[in-house]
């Protein structure tokens, strides 16, 4: 069966990597592949066109990944796909959309899987332990002062 999509609707492919987009580059639109093999080239290019963008070993294009992008990976991704790192081309359907992060860009794995660490289900969380039917009455249950408790407590 396949996994839900990674964006709100479901819609787009559940490898996606949610920081390559924005409102105007959606993941919808920019791994459609109703717009080609690779999704939507305007949305790796970005106006890049004819710059430095090699083949990548899958047939794709790179395109060195924009400074908007590059803030939204957090910590460590400008030293890695930034100005810092010499701007390597490896903006791409592949990267984006296709789960080649490790491939193209090893060293964000890290930085990416600890962007979202500590939400709420981490050990520090008093949920953690809990069986889903505590944490399902709990935000059923009314309070001392009659409020329903907030699913963020």
């Amino acid at each position: 069966a396949p996994l839900p999509g990674a964006d709100k609707d479901g819609r787009c492919p559940s490898t996606a990597l949610m920081q390559c987009f924005d409102e105007e580059f959606t993941c919808e639109r920019c791994c459609s592949l109703d717009e080609g093999p690779r999704g939507d080239t305007d949305c790796w290019a970005r106006g890049q066109r004819g710059a430095n963008t090699p083949r990548l070993e899958s047939g794709g294009r790179a395109y060195p990944t924009p400074s908007d992008v590059v803030a939204r990976m957090g910590p460590n991704a400008e030293a890695q796909v930034g100005r810092a790192a010499g701007s390597p081309a490896v903006f791409s359907y592949e990267l984006c959309c296709a789960g080649f992060l490790g491939d193209l860009a090893p060293g964000l794995l890290g930085t990416l899987a600890r962007q979202f660490e500590g939400e709420a289900y981490s050990p520090g969380d008093r949920r953690f332990r809990s069986p889903v039917a505590d944490l399902t009455a709990a935000r059923t249950a009314p309070t001392a002062s009659g409020e329903r408790e907030s699913e963020t407590t």
